[in-house]
């Protein structure tokens, strides 16, 4: 398909965020504790490691998870939302057990994040998640949808050449960063 131009997208300014708890009624069978956060979008040079953090957050190995293996929470785990140039939007989110207390659950979550940004992310798991992310995009390769997919977000979304190149980018992201 030859490149065409487009319209720019309208400007957007962000105004800084207020913590805010909502409390509603829901159909869900199970209530549900979720802590939203602000992140950076493509054209951020923060990107590239809020993107491998995200990861790190959804790890099979980190502290959401762990909430399930202690019988705290019936899930839990790390959600983000389709980006947009300028941010995107992630939640960790816990599925209790009927009866238990959202906003207790919404602390917990809270402290597991306070945790990583006192005591920083373990060295293995950053780079463990790092190959996590790469070995996820390769094994795209064996989905014509999934390749699809992997395509057109690292295109059309993230700007890059290939996918490779943003497999390049992913190894390049260091700790510090």
């Amino acid at each position: 398909i030859p490149r065409r131009a487009v319209p720019a997208h309208a400007s957007t300014h962000f105004a800084p965020l207020q913590r805010v708890v909502l409390a509603r009624p829901t159909t869900l069978v199970y209530p549900l504790a979720a802590v939203g956060f602000r992140l950076p979008g493509v054209d951020s040079g923060d990107f590239l490691p809020s993107f491998v953090l995200q990861g790190i957050l959804d790890s099979e190995r980190g502290p959401l998870r762990s909430l399930v293996d202690s019988g705290a929470a019936l899930d839990a785990q790390w959600v983000s939302l389709p980006y947009v140039d300028e941010a995107q939007l992630g939640f960790a989110t816990a599925a209790l057990r009927p009866g238990a207390d959202p906003l207790r659950a919404s602390r917990q979550l809270e402290e597991i994040l306070a945790g990583y940004a006192r005591g920083g992310i373990p060295r293995e798991l950053f780079e463990t998640t790092k190959r996590r992310l790469i070995a996820g995009q390769e094994e795209s390769r064996n989905s014509i949808a999934a390749l699809a997919s992997d395509w057109a977000t690292t295109i059309a979304v993230d700007r890059e050449p290939s996918i490779a190149r943003e497999q390049e980018l992913i190894a390049s992201v260091t700790l510090s960063d």
